[in-house]
């Protein structure tokens, strides 16, 4: 591993990676979360309530490629946040497009796991 490398780990997993990995999800940035992820940005990192990148991405914004970044990045699809909300209680709640929104993020979980989720 290269030290140049090493140093972007760090800096997008430690440093700046928890603002700029939540605010690409959030903001429904896809080319800059693909970015991200594929320097090494971890999709499990939570804000300050507790949401990971994918609970912001499918809560937050209407374009449903953003959810399947981190998805299919390895992102916890089981992740609570503080107050208990889950990846698909915020899409199907939160989401400005939710007849989109959630059944894609099922479906995208299928298939990354490739098995069907029982809500």
């Amino acid at each position: 591993v290269s030290l140049h490398r090493y140093v972007m780990y760090v800096w997008l997993n430690v440093m700046a990676g928890k603002r700029v990995m939540v605010l690409a999800a959030k903001n429904g940035h896809l080319q800059v979360s693909e970015t991200l992820i594929a320097a090494g940005a971890s999709v499990n990192v939570r804000d300050e309530y507790g949401r990971t990148a994918l609970m912001l991405a499918a809560a937050g914004n209407p374009n449903p490629e953003v959810t399947k970044a981190p998805v299919f990045a390895d992102a916890d699809v089981n992740a609570n946040d503080k107050g208990g909300a889950t990846v698909l209680m915020g899409a199907a709640a939160n989401n400005p497009n939710p007849q989109i929104a959630f059944p894609t993020l099922v479906d995208t979980v299928a298939l990354r796991y490739q098995r069907l989720i029982f809500l």
